[in-house]
This record gives C-alpha cells, sequence and structure tokens, in this order.
C-alpha cells in the first residue's frame, strides 16, 4: 500500500498469505494510524519487557504502608505541540503500572499501583 504523510511517500510492503494473519493485523492499524495522522496522530513505540521493582503501597482497609516486589511497566504520552509543518510530539509524561511479580498480565489488573512519573 502508498500514502502520504506531510509531503512523504510512504510504501507498505505487505507479503503474508493468510488474510487473517497477525502480519495482516499490524498493516491494517499502521495503515489506519498514517491515513487518521493529520487529524488524529500516533507514535507507535518498541515493546520492552517488564522490569522487577520493588514498591509501596497503602492499604486503607489496614491503615498501613505495605512493600511489594512487583513487575513495572511504563507507558509514556505525548502530546502535540507546534502548528503546522513545526508540529512535534512531546513527551508529557509517564505513567507507571506495578503489578505482584506472580502475575502474568497487567493490562486490566486490579491488584496494581498506578504512578505518574515525572522526567528530570
Amino acid at each position: 500500500r502508498a500514502g502520504g504523510l506531510n509531503g512523504m511517500n510512504i510504501l507498505l510492503v505487505y507479503a503474508h498469505p493468510n488474510p487473517r494473519s497477525f502480519n495482516r493485523a499490524i498493516l491494517e492499524v499502521v495503515d489506519a494510524a498514517l491515513r487518521d495522522f493529520e487529524k488524529s496522530p500516533s507514535v507507535l513505540q518498541r515493546f520492552e519487557k517488564t522490569k522487577t521493582v520493588e514498591a509501596d503501597w497503602f492499604d486503607f482497609t489496614k491503615n498501613e504502608i505495605v512493600p511489594m516486589k512487583g513487575r513495572a511497566r511504563l507507558c509514556p504520552y505525548y502530546f502535540v505541540s507546534g502548528e503546522g509543518d513545526a508540529a512535534r510530539p512531546q513527551l508529557g509524561g509517564v505513567l507507571a503500572t506495578i503489578v505482584p511479580a506472580d502475575k502474568k498480565i497487567i493490562h486490566g489488573m486490579k491488584d496494581a499501583v498506578l504512578a505518574p512519573c515525572s522526567i528530570n
């Protein structure tokens, strides 16, 4: 598939025999992100494995701080600043999600610590 973005020519090459493949799903997501970029920009980021960390959280039922060994995932948030061709994504902040170390899935976890992070 070919398309344009801010005057750039983009060619996406898709070569998989199964139209229901994961590769096809990636193609469709990237194609939609490029098509909609002017009105709703998207930033793709490389996946990194979670890191094991020590975190404290407050247990309101026991009224005490509880230590927890957990796995952390960092999610950056970008905002577009500037106008027209000068518009650029700027890192606006990061949300750390920390779940108990024995949990395999981070998304949708009810037993998690959500912590906004700052960058110095």
